[in-house]
């Protein structure tokens, strides 16, 4: 019993670690936004932490690539009839990405490997599997945007998620002046 306490608790430590924090101006980027976005001027107003966390950690149009694609994924991306096809030490390479996983598609290197594996006009659909959409509020903060081969993604500057509890311990008129961030 006491070392599956001790256990969560570890974890919890490490999750709370991990967690990325929001610089003082993407605090103030991610205010400015929420102000002005027509989607949630009601919930704003009416000061609704829920409704207001909800849009901001739902996907946006902005593509985005992975942090952390796993195994699943890697293979779910590649066309097995093409994998076949590949020398066995890209078959290798790619096996070996796999057992790697997760993998975060942000890095250049990560991307670059791809195209080295499957080749310039294969590595496009492999790529563009390799995206996902980025919450509103990731949108908002931003990040680079890369393109590996002929497939765009944002490189984003802060991946994490809003709680509704965040928001709540905001206080107006310095909305979004979180407790766990810088």
């Amino acid at each position: 019993m006491m070392r599956t306490i001790a256990a969560v608790a570890l974890m919890c430590i490490a999750v709370v670690a991990g967690a990325q924090e929001l610089s003082r101006s993407q605090r103030n980027t991610l205010r400015t936004a929420i102000a002005n976005e027509p989607a949630v001027s009601a919930a704003y107003a009416a000061r609704d932490d829920t409704a207001i966390a909800d849009w901001c950690n739902a996907a946006s149009a902005t593509d985005a690539w992975m942090y952390a694609a796993g195994a699943r994924t890697l293979f779910e991306a590649g066309d097995i009839t093409k994998y076949d096809a590949l020398s066995a030490g890209k078959r290798a390479a790619w096996d070996r990405m796999e057992r790697n996983a997760p993998l975060n598609f942000g890095r250049a290197k990560m991307r670059s490997a791809v195209v080295d594996i499957w080749g310039s006009a294969d590595s496009v659909a492999v790529l563009t599997a390799l995206r996902e959409k980025a919450t509103n509020c990731q949108a908002k903060i931003g990040g680079t945007s890369r393109t590996t081969n002929t497939v765009t993604g944002l490189d984003r500057s802060w991946p994490g998620l809003l709680s509704r509890d965040d928001i709540s311990r905001a206080s107006l008129p310095g909305f979004l002046s979180l407790v766990r961030c810088a």
